[in-house]
């Protein structure tokens, strides 16, 4: 996080710690547009897909 984000509590000495459990991650949805469905398509589209995934 960059410090400008913090400075006022940095030095209110206000800054705290927040349990990872309060925050709700952000998600965003990703589309793969293709004309075809070749080998290689396929192999990225299975790539991206594992690398994509919502770990928990």
């Amino acid at each position: 996080m960059p410090f400008s984000m913090v400075k006022k509590e940095v030095e209110n000495q206000t800054l705290s710690v927040i349990s990872q459990q309060k925050i709700i991650r952000p998600s965003s949805h990703t589309y793969i547009v293709t004309k075809g469905e070749t080998e290689e398509i396929k192999q990225f589209k299975h790539f991206a897909a594992e690398t994509l995934t919502e770990t928990s």
